[in-house]
């Protein structure tokens, strides 16, 4: 084999990511919808499988991380700062903002997102061949609805009425939530009361019509405005000793009762793949929105006892972690 035959067949060895190092640094844009802008942070598990998959910072990828603090506008901004910089792709935390992004800030960049139900804020309209710039991982709450409220009602049998919190019930990401949400309280007989939280003052009138409703139960959809609230909507459900639920397991570990939905270490994993392909040349459309295979049931036992409950055995023995 001749030196340059042989150079070569080397280089086509290698990793794709470290192969393309030698020309120039992958570079992405993160954006953390939630997390305050002055410590911008992102998912432990989306960066260890960016490791995983050979992409490190500092050697052959560069990572530009920004939090928005909940605050759409400042979304928007971030992502044109970000697209002003040349990232190769951005990644998000949520579908309704990642259509915000792509209306008003870029339709060429590609986004990876792991967000709600992609189809219902028309961030994607083909799961198996996105047609835009936007692909990722849709997670989808709707489905769930009815689970969270069947859990409410096995820890309440007596339950009639129960609330669900929102941050606006007309955003695309809620509908579908709010509409299988309603379904499934009809079947289990139940009194929904649907309740809106935008702002600080909002999450203290909630639990003010909760007591005067005589509602004990209530679900809380992940929204940024209820995502930013977490400690205040945790303590104030104690205070009233509403038996709630969340849809993720920071919740529990905040101190919410009780929290069922995807495993989110694995959703970011599956986002951090999204990304991965996207570095190594394919296009949103090559790359189909992939949707979570892992759920979990998390307990807080140590709110069960401050609240009187007494936990069935048969919810006990199907969760997957309890909180003491």
């Amino acid at each position: 084999m001749n030196r340059r035959a042989f150079i070569v067949g080397a280089a086509a060895l290698l990793p794709a990511p470290l192969a393309a190092e030698a020309q120039q640094k992958a570079a992405i844009g993160v954006i953390d919808a939630s997390a305050p802008p002055a410590a911008p942070r992102f998912y432990p598990s989306f960066w260890k499988r960016l490791n995983e998959l050979g992409w490190r910072e500092g050697e052959n990828l560069t990572a530009a991380t920004r939090g928005a603090g909940g605050d759409i506008e400042r979304i928007e901004a971030l992502a044109a700062e970000l697209v002003r910089m040349n990232v190769n792709v951005i990644a998000m935390d949520s579908g309704t903002f990642a259509r915000r992004v792509q209306e008003n800030v870029t339709r060429t960049v590609p986004i990876c997102v792991a967000g709600g139900d992609l189809q219902q804020t028309r961030a994607v309209t083909n799961l198996a061949r996105p047609e835009g710039n936007i692909t990722g991982v849709q997670v989808l709450q709707a489905d769930l609805a009815g689970k969270r409220l069947a859990l409410l009602k096995e820890i309440v049998p007596d339950l009639t009425r129960v609330g669900v919190l929102v941050q606006k019930r007309d955003a695309p990401v809620n509908i579908a939530v709010l509409r299988a949400t309603d379904d499934a309280a009809r079947r289990l007989g139940l009194q929904l009361y649907t309740l809106e939280a935008q702002h600080p003052d909002d999450v203290d009138r909630v639990f003010s019509i909760l007591t005067n409703a005589g509602a004990r139960g209530l679900v809380v959809v992940n929204n940024p405005s209820t995502i930013k609230n977490r400690q205040k909507i945790v303590a104030l459900a104690a205070k009233a000793r509403v038996v709630t639920i969340y849809e993720y397991r920071d919740w529990s570990e905040a101190g919410g009762l009780l929290a069922y939905g995807p495993v989110l270490s694995e959703v970011w994993r599956q986002l951090a793949d999204c990304v991965d392909r996207i570095l190594r040349g394919a296009k949103p459309a090559d790359v189909p929105v992939q949707q979570p295979s892992k759920f979990e049931l998390v307990i807080n036992l140590k709110t069960a006892k401050a609240l009187g409950l007494t936990m069935p055995p048969s919810l006990l023995l199907r969760a997957d972690q309890m909180i003491e």
